[in-house]
């Protein structure tokens, strides 16, 4: 399909900052691996290294990647999914438990899947079965019965501890035909926010608080996961910009704790709480162009002047564009305890209180909070 990438219209302050266009294949869905420029590793008093040393440091580096990729690349599987019109699709999943749950995108799985086929790394295939679909994010989780012992599940990290610069491993199924493809890469930024459309342009949905990566893109590796040099998993794929360089995107894993946890405890994702904002992470950088006085927290935004959902609690209380949330509950927002995530801890029906900067003066919000829409 014909991508297309634009820049949102806003004011000057957040131009550069807003939300990206990012088009999804309908037929293989895009995800990312890393792509990684030569890991060096420098002496600490920057000495020249002989070539015998500077082969040392490659093969030591290569080490490290040979063991991640054979012991996470066990915990990646493939999907390959049937539609209800005849129309076939392929995508990356990690399992995450023992009892073969799998994690993956929402966009994998879409609602008019018949069929799931598993793959695992050692071409055995499975059927799997549907367990959700997460609505606010690109998350769903799919459930192998008779998986083995043999693939085992993958180690979550803190995904809040991501730096930028830090080097990663991605690991999917590239093309839908090259099973547990690895690349390297960096992360390139984090606490992105992006709008997915299809390959028609139509608003697909937005999602927030992504790790950025500089990825080798290719149709199915949404839902692989994305890992530090710890062999730990800090993010699931989701999305790249087609027609950009080394732009693509992740959910980062604690994001989706919450959601494992429920589907463990239950089985499914039931109902999910929702305020009915879109919001961006804010910055140093924004909070300065702004002239806030604050410089962590939610700052809800919206190119399209869609910032506050109709008819949603958080129109109900009169959360306004521009408003910035600074804590849940008197629970502070940072990079590592995004709204989403503090939102995520709740139930529809709960009351919560919104500690929020309005034209840089603080009020308090009391909300109740409701269920997430279908639609």
């Amino acid at each position: 399909p014909t991508a297309k990438t634009k820049t949102s219209p806003l004011k000057r302050s957040l131009s550069l900052r807003a939300a990206l266009l990012i088009s999804l294949s309908s037929a293989m869905f895009f995800s990312g691996i890393a792509t990684l420029s030569s890991w060096y590793l420098l002496k600490s008093n920057y000495q020249e290294t002989t070539v015998s040393e500077s082969r040392e440091i490659i093969s030591s580096e290569g080490d490290i990647f040979n063991k991640i990729a054979s012991e996470v690349g066990k915990s990646v599987v493939s999907i390959v999914v049937a539609r209800n019109n005849g129309q076939s699709a392929a995508g990356t999943g990690v399992v995450i438990n023992s009892e073969g749950l799998i994690l993956t995108n929402k966009h994998v799985i879409p609602s008019s899947t018949n069929q799931i086929e598993v793959v695992d790394y050692s071409n055995t295939t499975y059927s799997a079965t549907v367990l959700g679909r997460d609505a606010t994010n690109d998350i769903a989780f799919i459930k192998v019965t008779d998986l083995p012992s043999s693939v085992p599940p993958a180690k979550l990290a803190d995904s809040s501890k991501v730096k930028v610069g830090d080097k990663v491993l991605a690991i999917g199924n590239a093309l839908g035909e090259f099973q547990n493809t690895v690349t390297s890469g960096i992360v390139s930024g984090i606490g992105r926010p992006i709008e997915v459309s299809d390959e028609n342009g139509a608003s697909y949905e937005s999602l927030f608080n992504l790790i950025q990566t500089d990825a080798a893109i290719n149709p199915g590796n949404s839902g692989g996961p994305l890992v530090n040099i710890q062999g730990e998993v800090i993010g699931i794929n989701t999305a790249i910009v087609q027609d950009a360089q080394s732009l693509g995107f992740s959910i980062p894993i604690n994001d989706a704790k919450a959601l494992i946890s429920q589907v463990e405890l239950t089985g499914n994702l039931g109902e999910k709480a929702y305020l009915g904002v879109r919001f961006i992470n804010l910055t140093q950088s924004i909070a300065s162009d702004l002239g806030l006085s604050v410089n962590e927290g939610a700052l809800i935004y919206d190119s399209a002047g869609r910032a506050v959902e109709a008819g949603s609690p958080a129109a109900t209380a009169k959360l306004q564009q521009y408003d910035v949330i600074t804590q849940v509950n008197e629970v502070r927002l940072t990079r590592s305890n995004s709204l989403s995530s503090a939102l995520g801890k709740f139930k529809p029906g709960e009351k919560i209180t919104l500690q929020v900067l309005r034209t840089n003066q603080t009020i308090e919000i009391p909300i109740t909070l409701g269920s997430t829409p279908n639609n």
